[in-house]
């Protein structure tokens, strides 16, 4: 059981590992690598953000990211430490990088919960068929 649990929770920070360790420019960034650096953002997604974009113009704000279809609190929550919002001559103003770390590091706790949570309900099932 433990070494499922461990086992489980090295392969997600393996997986966060394949997405960017480096913000990426949310006002620049094209449909491919924006699906491809931030977690939980697909083709669609990506290509609302974009569209969003070339609407209402470039973003000032992480937060503005609300606004566009399919991005809710918990997205958002997800991807603002990854997210680079630079001006019109590509300066990137100070972040709040305490929270960016927190924020980061809060979306890390949860999906070990979760991993450790279906890794407890696994093992009860394979229990629970062992001992029929």
């Amino acid at each position: 059981m433990r070494y499922f649990v461990l086992s489980s929770i090295l392969f997600f920070l393996s997986a966060i590992s394949c997405f960017s360790s480096e913000p990426i420019n949310i006002n620049s960034a094209t449909v491919q690598e924006i699906e491809s650096s931030l977690p939980g953002i697909g083709v669609v997604k990506a290509q609302a953000i974009v569209a969003y974009r070339k609407v209402h113009g470039p973003f000032t704000d992480v937060e503005q990211l609300l606004s566009v279809k399919g991005i809710g609190p918990r997205t958002l929550e997800r991807i603002a430490a990854l997210v680079q919002i630079d001006d019109a001559l590509g300066l990137t103003p100070l972040i709040d990088h305490k929270r960016s770390v927190e924020a980061y590091d809060q979306a890390v706790r949860q999906a070990i919960k979760r991993i450790v949570s279906r890794a407890e309900i696994t093992a009860q099932r394979q229990t629970g068929l062992q001992t029929e």
